[in-house]
């Protein structure tokens, strides 16, 4: 039974600006097809990232209008959801069990440097507001209305319930199965097969694969980044294939009508990030190619010095000569790249002082005893 938008006590709730007593009235003329209505609940809702008591509420009736409305009004809705979905974090965490993956040592890294921090409380963002998991929750509750969707003969609502569906549980794998094996639109298959993957069903990697062949570029990078992430053991091929996607031309760019990511080059990144050091062979020259050539940013540059210190950072008081051959070969390049400077501390400094290492240019170069240039 539809939700009624009147039933919660809006006032007692609060959005950005107060009370929510204006967001029923917003719900209903969404739901007529009004999509300006779109715009303000995403302002209220989720005003500067943030979420709030009325989000958690207003999800059911987004949901509601989504699953059951006009198109325009489906869209409208699915406008709003994807913007209380939108956070800065991966739909669907990658645990490995050959061991920790790129990412998760990455993410070590970052808590062993705030830990060692004098002064953490002034380097640490404040916690994540604390209606976010709630809105985050609420919005996975609507999983069984997204999966009517998935057959509506428009694309754009295809893949809009194909983001919806990103980070599903395993009980949504049969109905994206279904759907890849029916679909036609290459467009909207590279959003079905990012959806399929973090169900994390290794049986949905055939119906992956089968677009992986395809001459759609977004479509085959897509099914590459779905069956890197999904796959027990990658192919050492396919993560090849990401690595020179992200120096590829144009891969920083917003793809069109594809929401699972913000770039290609964030895709690439994504699906890499859940390797394990030595799951591919080659791995650190494969991550270091793209580095070397584009600089393309930090980002790739944690993830290959997880693959470069594999067993964490380096001890307080190692020297250069304790380090490996590769080790200190990347420390070099990174100091001939000159990324660093020494005013200032950004996400390069912060990348580089996580692995315990100097976090300037010249007292980098001094740890590695390397002249800007001299390589």
């Amino acid at each position: 039974m539809p939700h009624d938008p009147q039933a919660p006590d809006w006032q007692t709730l609060t959005h950005a600006y107060g009370p929510a007593g204006d967001v029923p009235g917003l719900l209903r003329s969404l739901a007529a097809g009004d999509s300006a209505a779109a715009d303000e609940l995403s302002d209220l809702l989720v005003h500067q990232g943030s979420r709030y008591p009325a989000t958690v509420a207003a999800v059911p009736f987004l949901i509601d209008t989504f699953a059951g409305a006009g198109v325009t009004a489906r869209a409208a809705a699915y406008a709003v959801l994807a913007d209380i979905k939108a956070v800065d974090r991966d739909p669907a965490p990658r645990r490995r069990t050959a061991g920790p993956t790129l990412a998760e040592l990455a993410e070590d890294r970052s808590d062993r440097w705030v830990a060692r921090l004098s002064e953490p409380a002034s380097a640490v963002p404040d916690d994540l507001d604390p209606w976010e998991d709630r809105a985050l929750a609420a919005v996975a509750a609507g999983v069984p209305a997204y999966l009517t969707v998935l057959d509506h003969p428009e694309a754009a609502l295809r893949i809009a319930a194909a983001h919806l569906l990103s980070a599903a549980t395993p009980a949504a794998a049969q109905a994206l199965a279904d759907r890849l094996a029916a679909e036609q639109d290459p467009q909207v298959a590279a959003s079905l097969v990012l959806a399929a993957a973090t169900t994390l069903d290794p049986a949905l990697i055939p119906a992956i694969a089968r677009w992986h062949d395809h001459l759609h570029d977004l479509t085959r990078w897509s099914a590459a980044m779905a069956l890197v992430y999904l796959a027990d053991e990658p192919d050492p091929a396919l993560a090849r294939e990401l690595a020179d996607l992200i120096g590829r031309p144009g891969s920083a760019d917003e793809a069109e009508a594809w929401p699972m990511h913000p770039t290609p080059r964030d895709g690439a990144l994504w699906a890499l990030a859940t390797l394990v050091p030595g799951s591919i062979p080659g791995l650190p020259q494969l991550l270091a190619e793209p580095f070397y050539e584009y600089g393309a940013d930090p980002r790739l540059l944690a993830l290959l010095l997880s693959a470069v210190f594999p067993d964490g950072p380096p001890a307080e008081g190692t020297t250069a000569a304790e380090l490996t051959r590769l080790q200190r070969d990347l420390i070099g390049f990174i100091v001939d790249g000159g990324i660093l400077d020494d005013e200032g501390f950004g996400p390069w400094h912060r990348v580089i002082a996580e692995c315990n290492l100097p976090a300037g240019q010249a007292a980098l170069a001094q740890f590695v005893g390397s002249k800007p240039g001299a390589r």
